[in-house]
């Protein structure tokens, strides 16, 4: 039996987005999104938030590369375990690899025009961006 790995999250960029290239010209965005919940707990309802480190791929990539902190997004893709080692301590995290990601407005300025959508919908990614990634 094959258990599917996909994910759909929605949340606010905590930085701007890193755009680099591979040696091989593949493009790699790099961002953090925030996403707020609540939860009642008791009589009274409580907000969490929690933060993600999100990755995009190829063509997607490049049109996220311009999402600066702040910008609400709406992201579908998969997690990844990426595993590194340094100082002789091996070390992991959970990412969010998006194969879509796209713009939403924001609501709490509501005279602001909603930034251009990055959706462009690509085949699932593979992971052979693993050796060709520069950071």
């Amino acid at each position: 039996m094959k258990l599917d790995n996909e994910v759909k999250i929605g949340g606010n960029l905590t930085r701007d987005a890193e755009l680099k290239y591979t040696n091989s010209g593949k493009a790699i965005a790099r961002f953090s999104i925030a996403h707020n919940s609540s939860y009642k707990k008791g009589e009274t309802w409580e907000e969490e938030v929690s933060f993600f480190d999100v990755t995009v791929l190829g063509a997607s990539a490049e049109k996220a590369g311009g999402l600066t902190k702040g910008s609400r997004v709406n992201l579908s893709g998969k997690l990844k375990q990426e595993r590194w080692e340094k100082d002789g301590k091996t070390n992991s995290r959970v990412v969010i690899i998006a194969f879509t990601v796209e713009v939403m407005p924001r609501t709490d300025k509501p005279n602001e025009a909603p930034p251009t959508t990055p959706n462009a919908p690509e085949p699932p990614h593979t992971d052979d961006f693993a050796d060709d990634v520069p950071f």
